[in-house]
C-alpha cells in the first residue's frame, strides 16, 4: 500500500462504515528503546481519519461496535482509545508508560501489568451500557478494559483485573487467539498451554437471577451476593445497587472444554518402559514440555 511502511496491525471495521474499510496502525520509521530519547511516539493510526504521534510500542489493532465506535490500540505499557473524530484517550497500565511517549494518559502504575502479546475481544455486556473489552495477557491473566461514556463520546478507560482464583485458573501461559463464538462462549487457544472453551457471563446477571428466584439462599449464593451488594441483598432494585457499587461488567467464567496440548517440545528421550508386552520390552518417548507455569514432562507410550 502506498505511503504506509512497518505495518504492525491492520483489522477490517465491519461497523458504521458502508464499504470496506481498514484500519491500519504503522510506523513511518522504526524505533527501538534504545533510541527512546531521539525517537518517540513514531506510530500512526488510520482508518478515515489519522492519528500520528503515538506510542512507539503499540503493537494490536482492535475495532469496537456502537455505542463506543472507534478502535482500542494495545501497547506493551498503555492502552490508547481513537474514536471516529479522531480524539484520543489513553490509560497507562505500568509506570515504563511515561518514559515511553509524551502522550497524555491516565496514569494506572498500580496495575504493574505487561501487555506484551496480549490478545483481546469486545464482549457484550449489557443493551444500555458499554461494553467491554477482554484481554488475555502473557501470563494467563484476563484483564477487563471498561469505557466511560459521557453522552456517545467516551470520556475515559478503566482497566481492572478479574478474579485469578483457583477456580478461574484457566490458562497458564499467554494465548495465541481468542474469539467470541456466540453471546456466551469464548474459544483462548494458545501454542504453549492447553486451549479453552470458557462459558461467559456478567457477574450481575448471575446475581440478579439468583435474587428473582423466591428459593432459600444457601451459604454459598449469600457469598456471591455479599461480595456484589454488601449487607443489601434483600433490596428489590438491584441495577441501582450494582451501579452503586461499581460492579457493572464484571464477569464470571465457566470451564467448558479444554483442548490438551503437548508443545513446545523442549527436549526428548527413549527409554524402557516399566511395563512389559508379551515378555518384550516397551519403549516410551519421554519429552520435556511447556513454558513458564505450563512446563511438564510427558510420557507417550
Amino acid at each position: 500500500m502506498k505511503g504506509f511502511s512497518h505495518i504492525v496491525d491492520l483489522w477490517f471495521i465491519f461497523y458504521d462504515y458502508r464499504e470496506p474499510t481498514l484500519a491500519i496502525l504503522y510506523s513511518a520509521f522504526q524505533t527501538s528503546t534504545g533510541l527512546l530519547p531521539y525517537r518517540q511516539d513514531t506510530m500512526t493510526s488510520t482508518a478515515i481519519y489519522t492519528v500520528d504521534k503515538l506510542p512507539y510500542d503499540l503493537f494490536s489493532v482492535l475495532p469496537l461496535p456502537n455505542p463506543i465506535g472507534g478502535t482500542l490500540l494495545i501497547g506493551n505499557n498503555e492502552l490508547v482509545y481513537v474514536d471516529q473524530a479522531a480524539r484520543v484517550k489513553a490509560v497507562s497500565v505500568n509506570s515504563f508508560a511515561r518514559k515511553c511517549t509524551h502522550l497524555d494518559f491516565i496514569e494506572d502504575y498500580d496495575l504493574n501489568l505487561r501487555l506484551n502479546g496480549a490478545v483481546g475481544v469486545y464482549l457484550e455486556l449489557l443493551d444500555d451500557q458499554p461494553g467491554a473489552v477482554l484481554l488475555v495477557i502473557e501470563d494467563g491473566r484476563f484483564v477487563q478494559v471498561g469505557f466511560k461514556l459521557d453522552g456517545r463520546v467516551v470520556s475515559s478507560l478503566s482497566v481492572k483485573i478479574l478474579d485469578q482464583s483457583v477456580k478461574n485458573d484457566f490458562l497458564k501461559s499467554e494465548a495465541s487467539c481468542i474469539v467470541l463464538l456466540n453471546n456466551e462462549q469464548l474459544f483462548i487457544g494458545s501454542k504453549v498451554s492447553n486451549s479453552v472453551l470458557l462459558e461467559w457471563k456478567r457477574q450481575s446477571e448471575i446475581a440478579e437471577k439468583l435474587l428473582s428466584e423466591p428459593r432459600v439462599i444457601f451459604d454459598e449464593d449469600r457469598e456471591v451476593l455479599n461480595d456484589l451488594y454488601g449487607e443489601d441483598f434483600d433490596i428489590v432494585d438491584t441495577s441501582s445497587i450494582l451501579q452503586r457499587n461499581g460492579v457493572f461488567g464484571d464477569i464470571q467464567f465457566r470451564l467448558f472444554d479444554t483442548l490438551y496440548s503437548c508443545g513446545p517440545i523442549v527436549d526428548m528421550t527413549i527409554g524402557r518402559s516399566f511395563l512389559s508386552y508379551m515378555d518384550q520390552y516397551v519403549l516410551d518417548l519421554v519429552v520435556a514440555t511447556g513454558k513458564n507455569r505450563t512446563g511438564s514432562v510427558s510420557i507417550f507410550k
